[in-house]
């Protein structure tokens, strides 16, 4: 059964085409320094990031009403990106997300499994782990 059912063929096809409303574009020069701030590397694991396929993950979800600020953004590959989202408790304790009563410029983060930091510090190539 399909919820369009009794309405024409022209508003079937509308609805079809109607898509939710997206936010608008993180800033580029955001982006970019979350980039240097990680080294080019991906802040939970340490492993290079490549070119642009990594993603800038918002640590307090803008769903939860987390900014777009660089202490509130973590430069991930996309596999532990997915991971983040799939395991919030387990990235909760590493600090990877805030729940939304917490100030994400106070929250530590897990920095490559090694060492808890600030995000809002800049890190060094000394922060990677070795051999990545």
């Amino acid at each position: 059964m399909t919820p369009l059912r009794g309405t024409t063929p022209l508003a079937r096809s509308r609805a079809k085409r109607m898509r939710p409303l997206r936010r608008p574009a993180m800033d580029r020069s955001l982006r970019h320094q979350v980039y240097v701030r990680a080294v080019g590397r991906c802040e939970f694991c340490g492993v290079p990031l490549p070119g642009d396929a990594w993603d800038a993950h918002h640590r307090q979800l803008r769903s939860r009403g987390g900014p777009d600020s660089l202490p509130n953004l973590v430069a991930l590959c996309r596999t532990h990106h997915r991971w983040v989202h799939e395991h919030p408790a387990a990235a909760t304790a590493v600090g990877f997300m805030v729940p939304s009563w917490a100030d994400p410029d106070t929250t530590p983060l897990h920095l490559h499994g090694r060492r808890w930091v600030l995000p809002g510090e800049r890190y060094t190539l000394t922060d990677a782990p070795k051999g990545a």
